[in-house]
């Protein structure tokens, strides 16, 4: 039997998700994908969930996309593109996992990451890069559309349409200074100074309330959805569990 593809650890409220095939500089293959998935199911039904999920990826480069070799292999079998099809749903629901995680998820990107490889880290809560590395969306180059997983979406909900259809029809590396002008990232850090920076923001976020932290990302996926009633009810269980006063309707609030 292979070895895994993807190591799993828990160290207390943190959970580290590592791509670990750095002989293909971790493509998401169908393999790959389905590791991710099945991991962050079982971290989802553990006791007491991970509050925070740090993905990444092991050898020189965080994830270089799509595995062209294993595109290449399946339209051989099938010239259809019905295999091509089955990849690109699982990446959709990869992607769509991590950004709707109740854990607060966190991209340790170094190297490159090409494609679905941005995708990827764009379905992250937070993105931390090195200073070395180097993104890029190759698929026009490659006469591919840049739509497989529905990685386009995820980018434009994350940097705005009009950022990404410069990347895209420029081709232009996304250099760690670009990728943090254009908010791809939220912090780019010298290499040496990577796994710092995201325990650093790890241990924050584990110090923040579950519940509150939980209801606060679902204000910012759907806020109009949201009702009233229960951010006050998250608020009011929050201060119980912290012994102060809850908010009231209609007095000042911290936002």
């Amino acid at each position: 039997m292979s070895d895994p593809l993807l190591a799993v650890r828990r160290e207390g409220e943190v959970a580290h998700m590592t791509m670990r095939d750095p002989r293909r500089h971790n493509a998401l293959s169908e393999r790959m994908m389905d590791e991710m998935i099945a991991a962050l199911s079982d971290l989802r039904h553990e006791p007491g969930q991970p509050r925070v999920l740090v993905l990444s990826g092991a050898g020189p480069d965080f994830c270089v996309g799509g595995d062209l070799v294993e595109f290449d292999e399946l339209i051989h079998e099938d010239p259809s593109g019905a295999g091509i099809v089955r990849l690109g749903r699982k990446a959709a629901r990869l992607f769509a996992e991590l950004s709707a995680s109740d854990m607060v998820t966190i991209a340790r990107i170094q190297g490159r990451w090409v494609g679905a490889g941005v995708a990827l880290a764009a379905a992250c809560h937070l993105r931390v890069a090195s200073e070395d590395s180097l993104g890029s969306l190759p698929e026009l180059a490659l006469r591919l559309p840049l739509a497989w997983g529905g990685g386009m979406h995820q980018l434009v909900a994350e940097i705005g349409q009009s950022k990404v259809r410069q990347l895209m029809l420029t081709q232009e590396s996304i250099t760690a200074e670009l990728a943090l002008q254009m908010g791809i990232v939220h912090r780019v850090v010298p290499s040496a100074l990577l796994d710092q920076s995201v325990e650093r923001w790890a241990r924050k976020i584990v110090r923040g309330g579950r519940q509150a932290t939980t209801t606060s990302l679902e204000l910012l996926k759907r806020p109009v959805d949201v009702g009233i009633d229960a951010v006050l009810m998250a608020a009011a269980i929050a201060a119980r569990q912290h012994h102060v006063e809850p908010p009231r309707a209609g007095r000042g609030s911290t936002g």
